[in-house]
C-alpha cells in the first residue's frame, strides 16, 4: 500500500515536504514506512538524505532510519558517504544532536 506514494514522492523529488509530515507519525507508522522495500533503493535513500541535507530535515529524518533493516542503514550510511564529506558531517552532527536529547 505504501510503496506507491513512495513512488511518486520520489518521481517528484517531494521527500523534502513529506519528511516533516513523518516526524510526526507515531511508532508504529514509522515502523510500517521503513520496511516498505521501495525505501531500501539506493535513489530513494539518496533523495531522502539529499532532502534532509538541504533543508535540515535530519531530526526528521532519523527517527524513520532508526527503524529501518540493519542491512538498509548500513546502505544508507554508505549512501551518504557517496555523497561527500559534508553530507557526512551534517549527518553525524544531527545524529550527535538527537543523542543528546536522548
Amino acid at each position: 500500500h505504501l510503496a506507491h506514494p513512495i513512488e511518486r514522492t520520489q518521481a517528484q523529488d517531494l521527500w523534502e515536504w513529506l519528511l516533516p509530515i513523518v516526524a510526526e507519525m507515531d511508532a508504529a507508522h514509522h515502523d510500517r514506512l521503513a520496511h516498505v522495500p521501495a525505501l531500501a533503493d539506493d535513489g530513494v535513500l539518496e533523495a531522502l538524505i539529499l532532502a534532509a541535507d538541504r533543508k535540515g530535515l535530519y531530526p526528521q529524518l532519523l527517527p524513520l532510519v532508526a527503524r529501518m533493516d540493519a542491512a538498509v542503514q548500513t546502505r544508507a550510511a554508505r549512501v551518504a558517504e557517496r555523497l561527500g564529506p559534508a553530507v557526512v558531517q551534517h549527518l553525524n552532527q544531527a545524529l550527535r544532536g538527537v543523542a543528546a536529547t536522548a
